[in-house]
């Protein structure tokens, strides 16, 4: 398997999110960042920003698309954009920010792609009339099989909560090799109890279940992976469609991962997190775990989702939060467990697997996404 980095973005009209690329100069990874939306005047312009760094080249890929196998192998230095429409006829341009040179304009449907190559050491800015899916996809690290991509999923609505989501699924290692159970790149967690439909835009292939309160279901759904590897998700096209009842949130799990978790209030820094955590059939490496940092002094409880029962408490002081103090709480070979966090100041929720030790440092590696509103103190751990 060539792994790549994944990262999804549709803006939140209320605040610009800026992102953070934790591994960006580490030669066989795409480093991706931030991508807004805002709202001007009366006519609903979207404006999402994003960079490419460089990376390895992109091999031989193979992408479904409505029953259809399309394979292609990417210009080399280039980074692909997938374009992903969430209303019929919506009209997009790339521009390239350094030069201000208009890249392309294209139209798009709803649960239509386009896909662009972009080169590396961009900086780019996409306008839509209408919001989009603006997804990023770039490198390759060599032949590791038990490894994939992890991160939360943003809603149509903007934020990473809502009723609609639209998205290509990330590649997890299930994707490529047969027999494991390592990773859910749809991991659904339920803020109260919904029922939901999981639609590929073929319509094809369909799924229909409901999701408790602080709960979660997983699937495994197919998405772009190697010419030639076995692709062991489900769905007749890799690009998605959940609607829910209710308000639920959208990620991606994987072993050797380090994702940032919203807060169920939005945003990356609050006082209340429901966050997965979850290792694969790794026995004897790592650990999984929750990384928590202080914004503020204050006392963090950790509580199962499902039984309701405090499993940890920790209180940070004011000289804790001024020495960058954080606290990795342990979970050993978990999988599949969701823990709601409650903190009486500002917290920053990292869940994640450490990869050869059980070290806070050997979280990952991979790439997360943080952001902050407008004059808000946000603390990232590298």
């Amino acid at each position: 398997m060539k792994r790549r980095k994944y990262a999804f973005y549709n803006g939140n009209n209320k605040c610009i999110i800026f992102g953070f690329s934790l591994l960006i100069l580490v030669l066989s990874i795409y480093g991706l960042l931030m991508i807004a939306s805002t709202l001007r005047g009366a006519s609903a312009e979207h404006v999402y920003y994003g960079y490419v760094p460089p990376s390895t080249d992109i091999e031989n890929i193979d992408e479904l698309i409505n029953g259809e196998i399309r394979n292609y192998t990417p210009p080399p230095g280039t980074a692909l954009l997938d374009i992903i429409g969430t209303e019929d006829n919506t009209k997009v341009e790339v521009y390239d920010i350094s030069t201000g040179e208009k890249i392309v304009s294209i139209t798009v449907d709803r649960l239509e792609k386009k896909t662009l190559f972009i080169p590396y050491g961009t900086y780019f800015k996409v306008v839509s009339n209408k919001r989009v899916i603006a997804h990023l996809v770039g490198g390759n690290d060599g032949p590791s099989m038990d490894r994939g991509e992890a991160g939360f999923y943003p809603s149509v609505e903007g934020g990473f909560r809502g009723k609609e989501f639209i998205f290509i699924p990330m590649s997890v290692s299930d994707s490529y090799v047969t027999g494991h159970s390592n990773g859910y790149n749809a991991y659904i967690l339920g803020l109260t109890k919904a029922d939901f439909e999981l639609v590929d835009s073929s319509g094809v292939w369909s799924s229909k279940s409901t999701v408790d309160q602080h709960g979660a279901k997983m699937y495994l759904l197919w998405g772009r992976i190697n010419h030639g590897d076995a692709a062991m998700g489900a769905g007749n096209s890799m690009i998605f469609h959940l609607t829910a009842s209710d308000d639920v949130m959208v990620a991606s799990m994987n072993s050797g991962a380090l994702i940032a978790v919203p807060a169920v209030t939005g945003g990356f820094v609050g006082k209340l997190f429901l966050a997965p955590v979850h290792m694969s059939f790794r026995p004897g490496v790592g650990t999984a775990g929750l990384l928590i940092i202080p914004c503020e002094p204050g006392k963090v409880e950790i509580y199962d989702a499902s039984s309701g029962e405090k499993v940890a408490e920790k209180s940070f002081s004011e000289s804790d939060v001024a020495q960058n103090t954080y606290w990795f709480r342990k979970f050993g070979q978990t999988r599949e467990k969701e823990y709601i966090i409650k903190s009486t100041g500002n917290i920053v929720v990292y869940t994640g697997v450490t990869d050869g030790s059980e070290d806070p440092q050997d979280m990952g590696p991979d790439v997360t996404i943080v952001g902050a509103r407008p004059n808000e103190l946000i603390k990232v751990f590298v």
